[in-house]
């Protein structure tokens, strides 16, 4: 997201958000720290404000809203799940703030993917879950029916899913659906 944004405009973002739908929950407080130490570790003076939303999509739009109203000098937001990445789009889009602000995300829904195609989202992190639950079942075949014991270590992400890999998202759900019936039939 830094990266993209110097190419885009030059310069690092300096008035950054990060709206967590889920204050407390340590995976979501793991992300806040990587995003900021990532700034850190780059050198860039920016102002980064946590702001705690809900998982009530009403409350969180006007949370949302009512921030960006009173920080116009907001730059980029960082949401954490769909449940932040919803009202933010959503918020960008009231308040007529597209190529303005944008929002790097995490995860994926179809606000997110049609927030990406529309150039609202510069992207999100993907684990790639569909990776995650089809590879272990692999090697539960192969262990199984073979002894072939499985790596320590599969990496399924994270993936950055943007407008230049949507089309492998895109492609891959292609692939999945048409391989859905043949799982079905050899797996009873």
């Amino acid at each position: 997201m830094i990266q993209w944004y110097e190419e885009t405009y030059g310069k690092p973002p300096t008035n950054i958000v990060i709206f967590n739908h889920e204050p407390g929950l340590l995976g979501l407080t793991l992300r806040i720290e990587g995003i900021e130490n990532t700034f850190n570790a780059s050198g860039i003076n920016a102002t980064i404000n946590v702001v705690p939303i809900s998982l009530n999509y009403a409350e969180s739009l006007s949370i949302i809203e009512s921030y960006l109203e009173a920080h116009p000098n907001t730059q980029l937001i960082v949401t954490l799940g769909p449940a932040g990445t919803d009202p933010a789009v959503a918020a960008v889009k009231d308040l007529n703030l597209q190529g303005k602000v944008y929002i790097m995300a995490f995860d994926i829904d179809n606000v997110t993917i049609q927030g990406i195609e529309n150039g609202i989202l510069i992207g999100t992190v993907d684990q790639q879950p569909f990776a995650q639950g089809f590879i272990p079942v692999v090697e539960m075949y192969l262990y199984l029916c073979y002894g072939i014991v499985p790596p320590y270590n599969i990496t399924t992400g994270p993936f950055i899913l943007n407008k230049q890999t949507i089309y492998l998202y895109q492609y891959q759900l292609q692939a999945v659906s048409e391989l859905s019936p043949y799982l079905k039939a050899i797996t009873g």
